[in-house]
């Protein structure tokens, strides 16, 4: 496993604008839910001064592999964990104003692949997040992009 540090904000872009990109036959689904749901900015609202917890973390089934993980540090930089161990699972306490966000690629023919993302605060206000995303395959092999979207902590 190997894990290096960038800016996210130069990768989601073209994956956020496609959302989920899957090439191959396959089956995909947004699995967003709680608070954020398909819309994570929504949040439960808040406001003031709060200490988050992010959860970050990646699952595979069958012969699912996962490429790489990506997701924001509490310093906004990026962080790249390449053949990542799964189940993959990270913590990171950030701030208000700060952003999360996650993505993943890999390949899958037989199962699923999936990432989700959950944050909370210390004082049970501000952006209340739990959000997903994931594909699967019952055929050929096939390349999946995973990703959530970019929530401001507030």
């Amino acid at each position: 496993m190997r894990t290096t540090t960038g800016r996210l904000s130069r990768v989601l872009p073209s994956v956020g604008a496609l959302g989920l990109a899957v090439l191959g036959v396959a089956g995909c689904y947004d699995l967003g839910v709680g608070a954020g749901g398909a819309n994570p900015g929504a949040g439960t609202g808040g406001g003031g001064s709060s200490t988050y917890t992010v959860n970050y973390s990646a699952s595979a089934t069958g012969d699912g592999v996962l490429d790489n993980v990506q997701f924001l540090d509490a310093n906004g930089q990026t962080v790249t964990v390449s053949d990542p161990a799964l189940p993959f699972a990270r913590t990171v306490t950030m701030s208000s104003g700060d952003d999360a966000a996650m993505s993943a690629s890999g390949t899958v023919s037989v199962g699923s692949l999936s990432i989700r993302m959950r944050t909370s605060s210390s004082d049970g206000g501000g952006t209340q997040v739990d959000v997903s995303d994931g594909c699967q395959s019952d055929g050929p092999r096939i390349s999946c992009s995973l990703s959530v979207s970019t929530v401001r902590l507030n």
